[in-house]
Parts: C-alpha cells; sequence; structure tokens
C-alpha cells in the first residue's frame, strides 16, 4: 500500500475514533431543579393579612418545567392541599387570626 493511502486510512480512522467519542445522541443526566427560595412572606414574618398570597421563586438547571406539591398547615406534617401546581404562587384562603 503506497505512503499516501496509508497516511489517509490513518486520518480517517482517526476521525471516525473522534466521532466514536461523542454523545451519541445520548442526553446527559437530569439535574434535579434549584432548592426554592424567598418565600414571601418571609419565614416568621409577622403582622401578615389574614388573606396573604404566598409565594417563593424556583428555578432549573435544564430548563425543565417546574411542578410543585403544596403542602399547607400548621402541623410539622401539613397535608398535601395542591399537587401538579405549576405556578409559584398559593391563595391559602382567609387564614386564622393568631396563627403561625
Amino acid at each position: 500500500m503506497p505512503r499516501a493511502e496509508k497516511f489517509l486510512l490513518a486520518c480517517i480512522l482517526v476521525f471516525s475514533l473522534v466521532l466514536s467519542c461523542g454523545d451519541n445522541g445520548i442526553e446527559s443526566a437530569n439535574s434535579p431543579p434549584n432548592a426554592p427560595s424567598n418565600p414571601s412572606p418571609a419565614d416568621g414574618a409577622l403582622n401578615q393579612p389574614i388573606d396573604v398570597n404566598l409565594s417563593w421563586e424556583c428555578s432549573d438547571p435544564n430548563g425543565d418545567d417546574l411542578i410543585y406539591n403544596i403542602y399547607f398547615g400548621n402541623s410539622s406534617m401539613p397535608p398535601l392541599l395542591q399537587s401538579g401546581q405549576t405556578a409559584n404562587t398559593y391563595d391559602p384562603g382567609t387564614l386564622q387570626m393568631g396563627t403561625t
């Protein structure tokens, strides 16, 4: 085999190996969303109206849509009130005076 053909064959082989080391169309692992932050009202806020709406900020490093499950109450294990919510706000209705 002439030298030029060997060189061309070696270049094709190297090019093929470089292509095979790519991602091959396989998506990278999906990262979990960032933890919610900046709740409103803030944790421990005092003197809030009894008709306050709750809101928070959250993002996903992959840009995925976020879905929330809303647990709300004054116990250490509050009940699930809303499942599959896409908005980052929640209206708990009229709250009781003097509760935290």
